[in-house]
């Protein structure tokens, strides 16, 4: 692997100041970050937008950044999911690449959210890539953390970037969540998985390591 030039750009440097062990940004205190090395981190990811600050997890649009070297961290080695409410994320709506609205429902496979200028996203997805046949289930691969009101065009452009600038040799992103409204209701931190185990929805957040995304990916796809 030959990545692009991995020097963070300016607006990107505030992000360094506040850094997570294994997961970029944080919603509401009401969801409790994952222990064991998945925590979720109050990170400021971009710049203020009208004299407030930028919202965490839909920052303003800026040009993909290969960071794969960012915020180094040592991926947590346990599962450790939280139950997730299955009235929010029990069916979660996108849009797909070519623009139809869809419904996802994590009890069938396995949903991943992760946001472009996220470096524990880069490395999960880097990490995906190196080992796609090994993944007992493929996920459904969602992009977000795009700019409130971003068009799908525009969303398309910055992960076809994302797809180049990491030398991606088999992932493909699945699904679009544009909404920032949702978003803001589901979004915990990223990486962000939902998926199904023993008849139970569960939440995972933070980069974890290939035997953990095995185990999470292990469920049989339904429909």
């Amino acid at each position: 692997m030959h990545p692009a030039n991995r020097r963070p750009a300016g607006w990107l440097i505030p992000a360094l100041l506040a850094v997570s062990l294994a997961g970029c940004g944080t919603n509401a205190p009401s969801h409790p970050a994952p222990s064991g090395g998945g925590h979720a981190a109050a990170v400021q990811n971009g710049p203020a937008t009208d004299g407030a600050e930028a919202d965490r997890h839909f920052p303003a649009n800026q040009p993909f950044q290969n960071r794969l070297d960012a915020l180094p961290t040592t991926p947590a080695n346990v599962p450790n999911a939280k139950p997730a409410d299955p009235v929010l994320y029990g069916a979660l709506p996108v849009v797909t690449p070519d623009g139809r609205q869809e419904t996802l429902h994590p009890a069938d496979r396995p949903v991943v959210f992760l946001a472009y200028w996220c470096p524990h996203c880069q490395r999960t997805l880097v990490l995906w890539d190196q080992h796609w046949s090994e993944l007992p289930v493929k996920p459904v691969i969602v992009a977000t953390g795009f700019q409130s009101g971003t068009p799908l065009a525009d969303a398309r452009r910055i992960e076809e970037d994302e797809i180049r600038g990491l030398h991606l040799q088999h992932i493909q992103f699945d699904a679009y969540l544009l909404d920032a409204d949702e978003g803001k209701r589901v979004i915990q931190a990223y990486p962000q998985a939902v998926y199904e185990l023993d008849d139970q929805l569960l939440t995972l957040t933070g980069e974890r390591t290939l035997d953990v995304w095995k185990q999470v990916f292990s469920g049989t796809v339904r429909g």
